[in-house]
């Protein structure tokens, strides 16, 4: 099977560079040159997706548009090699890259950012709420997703272990007005509000997004009783940028409210029941740069995050209540040593803080530490074709010192043809929750916890011009020290006991063809075992598939996009002995599909105004989807219900 999907994926990336050579004609309708699509993750300025030293994908606004969502979350789960798990039963939805091992009750491996800034990260649990970033921050903002496929520590710190998600927002160009209202399936109510002003060097940009659902109808069995109930949610979400010469700023809020199984209350927890959980988030940046010379700029940056978390944990029985307020600030020194030669160094300050109302469940019922790091990154230009990168952090922290580096070898054989070598290492800290929570006789933490380590290696082969998009990608990475809940005791513990090893292939292109017609897809192939030689230990598909295309004309716009994933793996793999209690997991296809009509353009309006109707649908075959139980809520149950079936919606959206 390997070899097989091996070959395929070699004969796409070629078929797909003859297939390129053949076309003309792409700037119409707004399509960019893809080879001038700029990331600033990977390295922290501006910079090429050729030049970056990372695996990086992005997504532009006009392919948000294109293809339709309703959330965040819908974007980034057609994004290759990015997983999205909703057990349900936690209130918060685990993101996973490159196939890694599924436990959203615990460790979080994805580092988001909001305009280059984490905002997922909070000391209590290092972020593993993570729904409200995936539905509270308005999609018509946003300018562009970069998606790192590996380490990002170097420059980001703990949580940027498995990848790194950077949302970019847009900056207004214009004085501008739209408001968006939507119905869909499950009595769910849609609304989106942007407000843009330009004044010269003072851009402010302000969204508002917002999404009611009674929710599809959810049934799973346990051993001795079967849960059904309606998936409801209230979602909010507030966001305001200002751009002001050499100043920027950024306020977040958002909250959610959401439907949860959770095991029935002890000692019978094989079978699901009703919670709820409420997540409230806020997010505030500010930031300043002063260019010294045309190479020399200096960044300052400061930052607040603060999470409040009342989640069931058994119904009427036992919620865990929380409050964090995680501090951060940053300055960095970027420029050219030469012609070159570019180096950047930094340092960050990371204040982290927190409490426990109550403080019934923690041995720390307050916690308040600092930390410290330092980064720095250097690459040159050797020749015309031969680029070197070489980079790392120090950290200084409560639990002991730990340095992670980078290394990048970046060659152009042609303007088109490129490969890149890169190694890098990253590091996730254990969690306040995990040093410190005592839940006797469910759960205890260890104050001894070690981090957890990741060492990757990529190799890519990439063809660029400013109509297709190629690459081909073999990658590792090793894990180690991985902290799981250990039950071997008469008590669970965390403890650094696992071991992961992660290999795989990916190949993905985007192709902008002639007269408004685009695709974007990609095939992806892994194989994983953990240290004592388990194969497929993180029972995730083996093979997945993301194939999208699109037609945008002056009048209307349709896209469909084809998520495939092969079968999860069965849970006995890695836990046996759990009941049989509801259908195996199988290979599906999440079809959703986008049409656009812009109104304004059949009736003729003014060019400053515009009103379009949008219909949109998800998971078009309407397939049952079902998931190991690993990692969630009710456990020793083969399999769980994540999917209520097909999803459609209408908006209308005006703007003037």
């Amino acid at each position: 099977m390997k070899s097989k999907v091996q070959f395929a994926l070699v004969v796409l990336f070629t078929t797909s560079v003859v297939f390129a050579k053949e076309s003309k004609d792409i700037y119409e309708l707004g399509f960019e040159d893809l080879t001038k699509i700029i990331v600033t993750s990977p390295s922290k300025r501006e910079e090429t997706i050729a030049e970056a030293p990372s695996v990086v994908t992005v997504v532009t606004a006009k392919e948000i548009e294109l293809f339709g969502a309703l959330d965040l979350q819908e974007v980034l789960e057609r994004i290759l090699g990015v997983q999205s798990h909703n057990d349900r039963g936690n209130g918060r939805t685990f993101l996973g890259i490159r196939s890694d091992s599924p436990k959203p009750y615990d460790n979080q491996h994805v580092l988001m950012l909001l305009n280059g800034t984490a905002f997922n990260r909070d000391s209590y649990n290092e972020g593993i709420w993570t729904q409200a970033g995936l539905v509270g921050i308005p999609v018509q903002m946003v300018e562009r997703i970069e998606v790192i496929r590996g380490p990002g520590s170097v420059l980001h710190g703990s949580k940027a272990f498995q990848g790194v998600i950077n949302i970019v927002t847009k900056k207004a160009i214009k004085d501008e007005v739209s408001a968006t209202y939507g119905y869909g399936s499950w009595n769910t109510d849609i609304g989106e509000a942007y407000l843009t002003i330009n004044e010269g060097e003072l851009q402010i940009d302000f969204g508002l997004t917002y999404v009611h659902t009674d929710g599809w109808d959810l049934k799973t069995n346990g051993t001795t009783s079967t849960l059904s109930a309606d998936v409801h949610e209230k979602n909010y979400g507030i966001l305001t940028t200002l751009n002001y010469r050499n100043f920027n700023a950024q306020v977040w809020y958002a909250t959610t409210d959401q439907f949860t199984t959770r095991p029935s209350s002890p000692p019978n927890q094989t079978n699901p029941a009703e919670g709820l959980t409420k997540n409230e988030h806020y997010f505030v940046d500010l930031g300043y740069k002063h260019s010294f010379t045309e190479e020399w700029t200096l960044k300052t940056k400061a930052s607040i995050g603060g999470h409040r978390t009342d989640h069931v944990v058994f119904p009427e029985v036992l919620e865990v209540d929380y409050e964090t307020d995680d501090s951060q600030f940053e300055i960095n020194l970027e420029g050219a040593t030469s012609e070159k030669g570019n180096l950047l160094i930094g340092g960050v300050v990371n204040y982290i803080s927190g409490k426990i109302p109550g403080g019934t469940f923690l041995n720390k019922p307050r916690w308040n530490d600092t930390w410290y790091s330092f980064y720095s990154q250097f690459d040159y230009q050797l020749n015309d074709s031969l680029k070197i990168v070489a980079g790392g952090q120090y950290n200084n922290t409560d639990i002991a010192d730990i340095f992670v580096p980078r290394l990048g070898l970046i060659v152009n054989f042609t303007p088109e043809w490129g490969m890149k070598l890169l190694y890098g290492e990253a590091f996730r800290a254990p969690s306040i929750a995990e040093k410190e929570i005592n839940v006797r006789p469910v759960l205890i933490g260890n104050s001894s916890l070690d981090f957890e380590l990741i060492k990757t290696y990529d190799l890519q082969f990439f063809y660029n011009t400013d109509k297709l998009q190629s690459s081909l990608t073999f990658f590792q990475n090793d894990q180690e020290d991985l902290i799981i809940r250990d039950r071997s005791g008469p008590i669970t513990q965390f403890q650094n006991r696992d071991e992961l090893t992660i290999r795989g292939i990916e190949f993905e292109s985007k192709y902008a063809f002639s007269q408004g017609w685009f695709f974007s897809g990609g095939i992806t192939y892994q194989e994983n075992h953990d240290g004592n030689g388990l194969d497929d230990f993180t029972l995730n598909p083996d093979l997945e598939a993301k194939l999208g295309i699109y037609y945008n004309s002056t009048k209307f716009s349709f896209g469909i996009f084809d998520s495939f994933t092969s079968a999860y793996k069965d849970i006995e793999i890695r836990e046996p002995g759990n009941a049989n209690v509801n259908p195996n997991s199988n290979d599906y296809h999440d079809i959703s599909a986008n049409l656009r009509i812009k109104l304004h353009e059949i009736l003729n309006w003014s060019s400053e105004q515009k009103l379009e109707l949008d219909f949109h649908v998800t998971n078009l075959l309407d397939d049952d989807i079902f998931r190991p139980t690993v990692g969630g809520a009710v456990q020793g149950l083969n399999t769980h219900a994540t999917d209520g079936g097909s999803f459609y919606s209408v908006k209308l959206k005006y703007s003037f």
